[in-house]
């Protein structure tokens, strides 16, 4: 509790601005945001070779951790991750084999970006396994 040093209401009223000048001025505290990561992933079946499989469509910023492709066949084939933003395509292919694909990471991702996933084989795959963890970009903001 702040008491007036001043007698006269002009002079009180002058004080009480320059309190409020200086409330105003303070610094703010900064704010943290606790951001939890987002498990993902489906089980597609049958694999259709160039045919593109819809992921997610990420409206904040963050990045794909832990991306795992599980194949159960011995075929050669590829992965490739295509991410839009803004009509602006970036396209990762990785050579997968047999067994869990552990895919080197992160992704990096920006807001509002649209992914799609595509095997490229030249055999058919009966069923794949991918899986993710999306783990939005943490800011701090000053309130």
């Amino acid at each position: 509790m702040r008491r007036l040093q001043t007698t006269t209401v002009e002079e009180q009223i002058g004080e009480l601005d320059a309190l409020v000048d200086s409330l105003v001025r303070k610094p703010r505290r900064e704010i943290t945001n606790i951001v939890c990561k987002i498990p993902g992933g489906c089980l597609l079946e049958p694999v259709v070779s160039g045919t593109k499989v819809f992921l997610g469509f990420f409206t904040i910023a963050g990045s794909l951790d832990n991306l795992i492709l599980q194949l159960p066949e011995v075929k050669p084939c590829s992965l490739v991750v295509e991410a839009v933003t803004d009509s602006i395509t970036n396209i990762v292919s990785f050579e997968v084999k047999k067994g869990t694909n552990k895919i080197d990471g992160p992704i990096e991702l920006k807001k509002n970006t649209k992914i799609s996933i595509t095997i490229n084989t030249d055999n058919p795959i009966s069923s794949a396994l991918l899986g993710y963890t999306f783990t939005p970009e943490v800011k701090n903001e000053t309130v």
